[in-house]
Protein backbone atom coordinates (compact mmCIF):
# COMPACT_ATOMS: atom_id res chain seq x y z
CA UNK A 1 0.00 0.00 0.00
CA UNK A 2 2.80 2.49 0.98
CA UNK A 3 4.42 1.85 -2.34
CA UNK A 4 1.47 2.47 -4.25
CA UNK A 5 0.38 5.79 -2.15
CA UNK A 6 4.01 6.55 -3.34
CA UNK A 7 3.58 6.17 -6.82
CA UNK A 8 0.42 7.94 -6.81
CA UNK A 9 1.36 10.95 -9.11
CA UNK A 10 1.98 9.13 -12.34
CA UNK A 11 -1.57 7.68 -12.62
CA UNK A 12 -2.66 11.57 -11.47
CA UNK A 13 -0.71 13.61 -13.83
CA UNK A 14 -1.27 10.79 -16.95
CA UNK A 15 -5.34 10.96 -15.81
CA UNK A 16 -5.43 14.64 -14.98
CA UNK A 17 -4.07 15.14 -18.42
CA UNK A 18 -6.09 12.63 -20.66
CA UNK A 19 -8.96 14.30 -18.92
CA UNK A 20 -7.60 17.91 -19.46
CA UNK A 21 -7.50 17.03 -23.46
CA UNK A 22 -11.20 16.13 -22.56
CA UNK A 23 -12.63 18.80 -20.83
CA UNK A 24 -11.06 21.63 -23.39
CA UNK A 25 -13.18 20.12 -26.22
CA UNK A 26 -16.80 19.87 -23.90
CA UNK A 27 -17.80 23.19 -23.73
CA UNK A 28 -18.20 23.82 -27.11
CA UNK A 29 -19.62 20.09 -27.41
CA UNK A 30 -22.14 21.12 -25.26
CA UNK A 31 -22.70 24.47 -26.82
CA UNK A 32 -23.60 22.69 -30.22
CA UNK A 33 -25.84 19.98 -27.89
CA UNK A 34 -27.39 23.13 -26.71
CA UNK A 35 -28.10 25.01 -30.36
CA UNK A 36 -29.38 21.74 -31.72
CA UNK A 37 -31.40 21.05 -29.34
CA UNK A 38 -33.49 24.88 -29.16
CA UNK A 39 -33.71 24.25 -32.79
CA UNK A 40 -35.51 21.45 -32.95
CA UNK A 41 -37.09 20.63 -29.66
CA UNK A 42 -39.14 23.82 -28.50
CA UNK A 43 -40.62 22.69 -25.39
CA UNK A 44 -39.51 23.05 -22.00
CA UNK A 45 -36.23 24.34 -23.03
CA UNK A 46 -35.08 25.79 -19.78
CA UNK A 47 -34.93 22.71 -18.38
CA UNK A 48 -32.45 21.65 -21.08
CA UNK A 49 -30.67 25.23 -20.55
CA UNK A 50 -30.60 24.07 -17.05
CA UNK A 51 -28.35 21.07 -17.85
CA UNK A 52 -26.31 22.18 -19.91
CA UNK A 53 -25.09 24.98 -17.74
CA UNK A 54 -24.89 22.66 -14.83
CA UNK A 55 -22.73 20.64 -16.52
CA UNK A 56 -20.36 23.24 -18.27
CA UNK A 57 -19.89 24.31 -14.19
CA UNK A 58 -18.74 21.05 -12.75
CA UNK A 59 -16.46 21.00 -16.13
CA UNK A 60 -15.24 24.05 -15.35
CA UNK A 61 -14.44 23.33 -11.76
CA UNK A 62 -12.63 20.27 -13.13
CA UNK A 63 -10.64 21.90 -15.32
CA UNK A 64 -9.47 24.44 -13.30
CA UNK A 65 -9.10 22.15 -10.60
CA UNK A 66 -6.92 19.56 -12.84
CA UNK A 67 -4.58 22.72 -14.39
CA UNK A 68 -3.66 23.63 -10.67
CA UNK A 69 -2.82 20.18 -9.98
CA UNK A 70 -0.19 19.71 -13.09
CA UNK A 71 0.89 23.01 -12.27
CA UNK A 72 1.75 22.11 -8.07
CA UNK A 73 2.88 18.90 -9.70
CA UNK A 74 5.20 20.16 -11.77
CA UNK A 75 6.81 22.05 -8.94
CA UNK A 76 7.08 18.99 -6.99
CA UNK A 77 9.09 16.98 -9.66
CA UNK A 78 10.86 20.37 -9.64
CA UNK A 79 11.80 20.32 -6.00
CA UNK A 80 12.64 16.04 -6.17
CA UNK A 81 15.13 16.99 -8.68
CA UNK A 82 16.42 19.43 -6.68
CA UNK A 83 16.55 17.53 -3.69
CA UNK A 84 18.38 14.92 -5.31
CA UNK A 85 21.02 17.35 -7.00
CA UNK A 86 21.45 19.19 -4.19
CA UNK A 87 20.80 17.07 -0.84
CA UNK A 88 22.10 19.12 1.55
CA UNK A 89 19.77 21.94 0.54
CA UNK A 90 20.76 25.26 0.46
CA UNK A 91 24.54 26.30 1.71
CA UNK A 92 23.23 29.06 3.96
CA UNK A 93 26.77 29.79 5.10
CA UNK A 94 28.61 30.36 1.90
CA UNK A 95 26.13 33.45 1.23
CA UNK A 96 27.30 35.80 3.85
CA UNK A 97 24.01 37.34 4.44
CA UNK A 98 23.89 39.85 7.08
CA UNK A 99 21.72 39.43 10.51
CA UNK A 100 18.61 40.29 9.83
CA UNK A 101 18.44 38.23 6.85
CA UNK A 102 19.63 35.66 8.63
CA UNK A 103 17.06 35.63 10.58
CA UNK A 104 14.82 35.35 7.63
CA UNK A 105 16.19 32.38 5.96
CA UNK A 106 15.56 29.93 9.32
CA UNK A 107 12.12 30.37 8.67
CA UNK A 108 12.37 28.45 5.46
CA UNK A 109 10.90 25.11 5.51
CA UNK A 110 13.59 22.38 4.24
CA UNK A 111 13.12 21.07 0.54
CA UNK A 112 11.57 17.90 2.03
CA UNK A 113 9.06 19.52 4.27
CA UNK A 114 8.26 21.58 0.82
CA UNK A 115 8.14 18.24 -1.38
CA UNK A 116 5.69 16.70 1.55
CA UNK A 117 3.36 19.39 1.55
CA UNK A 118 3.53 19.88 -2.37
CA UNK A 119 2.76 16.11 -2.47
CA UNK A 120 -0.17 16.06 -0.17
CA UNK A 121 -1.74 19.31 -1.71
CA UNK A 122 -1.26 17.81 -4.82
CA UNK A 123 -3.01 14.61 -4.23
CA UNK A 124 -6.10 16.63 -1.67
CA UNK A 125 -6.52 18.80 -5.38
CA UNK A 126 -6.97 15.93 -7.63
CA UNK A 127 -8.82 14.21 -5.53
CA UNK A 128 -11.38 17.43 -4.54
CA UNK A 129 -11.78 18.46 -8.47
CA UNK A 130 -13.33 15.00 -9.00
CA UNK A 131 -15.34 15.06 -5.55
CA UNK A 132 -16.71 18.57 -6.17
CA UNK A 133 -17.21 17.37 -10.12
CA UNK A 134 -19.46 14.77 -8.67
CA UNK A 135 -21.41 16.36 -6.33
CA UNK A 136 -22.55 18.87 -9.25
CA UNK A 137 -23.42 16.34 -11.16
CA UNK A 138 -24.88 14.29 -8.32
CA UNK A 139 -26.67 17.35 -6.96
CA UNK A 140 -28.16 17.76 -10.60
CA UNK A 141 -29.38 14.07 -10.69
CA UNK A 142 -31.26 14.50 -7.54
CA UNK A 143 -33.50 17.64 -8.73
CA UNK A 144 -33.77 15.69 -12.15
CA UNK A 145 -35.60 12.69 -10.70
CA UNK A 146 -37.08 14.08 -7.45
CA UNK A 147 -38.70 17.59 -9.40
CA UNK A 148 -38.35 18.06 -12.99
CA UNK A 149 -39.19 14.45 -14.17
CA UNK A 150 -42.55 14.02 -11.55
CA UNK A 151 -42.98 18.12 -13.11
CA UNK A 152 -43.23 17.06 -16.75
CA UNK A 153 -45.54 13.80 -16.09
CA UNK A 154 -47.71 15.99 -14.63
CA UNK A 155 -47.75 18.45 -17.49
CA UNK A 156 -47.41 15.82 -20.05
CA UNK A 157 -50.27 13.36 -18.77
CA UNK A 158 -52.68 15.90 -16.45
CA UNK A 159 -52.32 19.00 -18.82
CA UNK A 160 -56.12 19.43 -20.19
CA UNK A 161 -57.88 17.34 -17.02
CA UNK A 162 -59.80 18.43 -14.09
CA UNK A 163 -57.45 17.33 -11.64
CA UNK A 164 -54.26 19.33 -13.16
CA UNK A 165 -55.09 22.22 -10.77
CA UNK A 166 -55.31 20.16 -7.66
CA UNK A 167 -52.05 17.86 -8.41
CA UNK A 168 -50.03 21.10 -9.49
CA UNK A 169 -50.68 22.04 -5.97
CA UNK A 170 -49.59 18.89 -4.52
CA UNK A 171 -46.55 18.70 -6.28
CA UNK A 172 -45.52 22.52 -5.54
CA UNK A 173 -45.29 21.47 -1.84
CA UNK A 174 -43.80 18.10 -2.74
CA UNK A 175 -40.93 19.95 -4.29
CA UNK A 176 -40.64 22.35 -1.34
CA UNK A 177 -40.02 19.31 0.76
CA UNK A 178 -37.70 17.75 -1.64
CA UNK A 179 -35.81 21.14 -2.33
CA UNK A 180 -35.41 20.93 2.01
CA UNK A 181 -34.50 17.72 2.20
CA UNK A 182 -31.78 18.33 -0.58
CA UNK A 183 -30.37 20.95 1.89
CA UNK A 184 -30.57 19.30 4.56
CA UNK A 185 -28.46 16.32 3.33
CA UNK A 186 -26.16 18.95 1.93
CA UNK A 187 -25.24 20.67 5.45
CA UNK A 188 -25.09 17.10 6.55
CA UNK A 189 -22.22 16.09 4.04
CA UNK A 190 -20.73 19.36 4.24
CA UNK A 191 -20.32 19.15 8.23
CA UNK A 192 -19.49 15.43 8.24
CA UNK A 193 -22.55 14.15 9.43
CA UNK A 194 -23.96 16.74 11.85
CA UNK A 195 -27.43 15.27 11.69
CA UNK A 196 -25.95 12.08 12.12
CA UNK A 197 -24.81 12.82 15.55
CA UNK A 198 -28.73 13.60 16.86
CA UNK A 199 -29.77 10.23 18.09
CA UNK A 200 -33.98 11.17 17.55
CA UNK A 201 -33.11 13.45 14.14
CA UNK A 202 -30.67 10.38 12.73
CA UNK A 203 -33.88 8.13 13.25
CA UNK A 204 -35.73 10.08 11.13
CA UNK A 205 -33.51 10.95 8.93
CA UNK A 206 -31.47 7.52 8.07
CA UNK A 207 -33.93 6.21 4.94
CA UNK A 208 -33.97 9.74 3.70
CA UNK A 209 -30.13 9.85 3.72
CA UNK A 210 -30.40 6.62 1.67
CA UNK A 211 -32.59 8.09 -1.00
CA UNK A 212 -30.69 10.96 -1.41
CA UNK A 213 -27.55 9.24 -1.15
CA UNK A 214 -28.62 6.79 -4.15
CA UNK A 215 -30.13 9.77 -6.23
CA UNK A 216 -26.93 11.89 -5.84
CA UNK A 217 -24.09 9.08 -6.38
CA UNK A 218 -22.75 9.96 -3.13
CA UNK A 219 -21.17 6.18 -2.48
CA UNK A 220 -18.77 7.53 -4.95
CA UNK A 221 -17.21 10.43 -3.72
CA UNK A 222 -18.01 10.12 0.03
CA UNK A 223 -14.91 8.41 0.88
CA UNK A 224 -13.10 11.41 -0.15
Amino acid sequence: MTELQQKSWEPEVLLSGIVLYGLFQAPRLLDDFHYFFRVNINTRTNDIDNFVAVLKLAIYWLTCGLVVHLISRGIWVGMVGLSFAFPKGIAFNRLNYAKKFKDRREKIPDTKQIIYTLESFSSTLFSISFMVFMMVIGGYLYLLVAIIIPDYLLDLVFRNTSFFDILEKMLSYYFVFVLILGLLSFIDFVSLGLLKRVKFISKLYFPFYNMVSFLTLARFYRPI
